[in-house]
């Protein structure tokens, strides 16, 4: 099998986002090919770690503000009722 073919192949082989990167980096060599898909996979993690970390930040934030609400609720409701 030639190389462009087999580099037709492995791309038929990825998903479409990777199929993109692949089509935007123009690998030339089956070698460039894992050396761009091995990036792709970094780049990946890295976005997969920083949306973990966003949605673990925003989960605090939420906790917190839910918790703050809640006790000015209660300050507010003592307020109104007469003793």
């Amino acid at each position: 099998m030639d190389e462009e073919t087999q580099l037709k192949h492995l791309i038929k082989g990825l998903n479409p986002a990777a199929q993109l990167h692949m089509d935007l980096q123009k690998p030339g060599t089956t070698e460039e090919f894992f050396e761009a898909l091995i990036k792709y996979d970094k780049w990946q993690e890295e976005e997969k770690f920083q949306r973990k970390i966003m949605t673990s930040s925003d989960q605090r934030r939420n906790i917190s503000t839910r918790t703050m609400q809640h006790s000015v609720m209660q300050r507010e409701q003592y307020s109104t009722n007469p003793r």
